[in-house]
């Protein structure tokens, strides 16, 4: 139930030069559990992810996850047990936007990854632990390192049972 490590891992999963060998496979497994397509654009050119990202220089929004490709900017919120601050999810869809505007890119969305849904603002995704495990588990075979595979399915039973 730690925020900080699961994100880590988070990370590492998506990250398409991670250590794992999996290029972007979680990354688009991601992507389809949330049903992103849907905001006009996919993860395909994901060229990285990192965690802990002020994205504007302000330390008071400090996005868990971050993912950036040749086009988009995508941040993932990450809740287990805590809540969200106040007007939270629209402050991040507007550092989304903007950070993807700095950067010259043409789409940008917010993940709100928690076992419970809550109103969103535009552009801001709600996707359970749930259907993040069920993804990464089916993502899992077609990894070729038995022991990442392995590893990943851990994970995904792991997250899972967060709601």
């Amino acid at each position: 139930s730690d925020e900080l490590r699961t994100s880590s891992v988070l990370a590492w999963l998506l990250n398409p030069t991670g250590s794992h060998g999996a290029s972007d496979t979680f990354a688009r497994a991601l992507w389809s559990a949330v049903d992103g397509q849907r905001l006009g654009f996919d993860v395909s050119g994901l060229r990285r992810s990192a965690t802990e990202v002020c994205p504007l220089a302000d330390a008071a929004d400090r996005v868990d996850v971050v993912l950036e490709g040749d086009d988009f900017v995508l941040f993932i919120e990450v809740k287990i047990h805590a809540g969200l601050q106040p007007r939270q999810l629209e402050r991040y869809a507007a550092a989304a936007e903007r950070s993807a505007r700095l950067r010259g890119k043409k789409h940008y969305a917010v993940i709100y990854l928690a076992p419970n849904p809550t109103v969103l603002p535009a552009r801001c995704l709600w996707l359970p632990w749930r259907a993040l495990a069920r993804a990464l588990s089916a993502a899992a075979p077609s990894i070729p390192a038995p022991f990442v595979a392995g590893a990943v399915d851990q994970f995904a039973k792991h997250v899972g049972r967060h709601g």
